[in-house]
């Protein structure tokens, strides 16, 4: 298991050790918000979600596949004059995205699958779908694992590595787990700081192992703040989006698992 605190690691951490025995999955990370509404899309229904880097591509892609998709999208937290969406889980409903194409430019989460586009197979991870993904590791990944958190503008973010170690945290528990370098040390330590001051609240319900279905109203209440108080979280809170950071604060609540195409490494079902 190893943990590219940014996307610009990637590619240095899927060398170390032999050359040849480099990561066969790679879960990508951007709690606020891509891999969040990514999953929620795919939860409500979406045929495919497509990354594209830039807003140009995005325009491009969405005028060259078969059926008109829905163009979502932000730039530092706002939406894209003329997409259809944002980067909201809020906006998507049922109704709006189920059958559809999504294609997706974001600041920091669509940059991140591309830093990895290069790697087998690629799930896109965040806090709501962690046991999900962990299930689907645990079923389905025989090499090693490498979790990339998205960062912001370049810079380390709380938020990603919060997750990254939420998911190391639940994969720990399986019998194949090895820490593959410092990094996921880190994270998992992250997370068991945070898990331990909330086991510290004495109204607190304990940790659980199964899908908490939205999690214990302190538990959520608990994440939503660590949230609110990273970066991610404090550009979003000055960006009107409170309601985006609740959303993205409720462990596993979903279980859509996001996964790359074996046709094509940018688009997801």
């Amino acid at each position: 298991m190893l943990v590219a605190l940014l996307p610009s690691q990637a590619a240095e951490l899927s060398l170390l050790g032999d050359p040849t025995h480099q990561p066969t999955t790679a879960i990508v990370i951007d709690t606020l918000r891509f891999t969040t509404t990514a999953s929620q899309a795919i939860e409500l229904g979406a045929r495919s979600v497509h990354v594209s880097s830039t807003v140009e591509q995005a325009i491009r892609l969405a005028a060259e596949l078969p059926t008109r998709p829905l163009l979502c999208g932000e730039r530092h937290c706002h939406p894209i004059e003329g997409f259809d969406l944002g980067n909201s889980p809020l906006e998507l409903t049922r109704n709006l995205v189920e059958g559809r194409d999504l294609v997706f430019t974001t600041t920091n989460g669509t940059l991140a699958v591309e830093a990895v586009r290069h790697i087998p197979s690629v799930l896109l991870g965040a806090l709501v779908n962690r046991h999900a993904v962990c299930q689907h590791v645990s079923e389905s990944t025989a090499g090693d694992v490498l979790l990339v958190c998205s960062g912001t503008d370049g810079q380390l973010t709380w938020e990603d590595v919060l997750t990254a170690g939420a998911i190391i945290d639940e994969l720990c528990r399986g019998e194949n787990f090895q820490y593959g370098h410092d990094t996921a040390r880190l994270a998992h330590a992250a997370w068991q700081v945070i898990e331990g001051r909330h086991s510290a609240n004495p109204n607190a319900i304990p940790h659980e192992t199964e899908p908490s279905s939205g999690g214990a109203p302190q538990r959520l209440a608990h994440l939503e703040k660590e949230l609110s108080h990273s970066m991610g979280g404090r550009n979003l809170l000055e960006s009107g989006f409170e309601t985006d950071v609740h959303f993205a604060a409720q462990l596993d609540c979903l279980t859509a698992v996001a996964k790359n195409s074996n046709q094509n490494p940018l688009a997801f079902c």
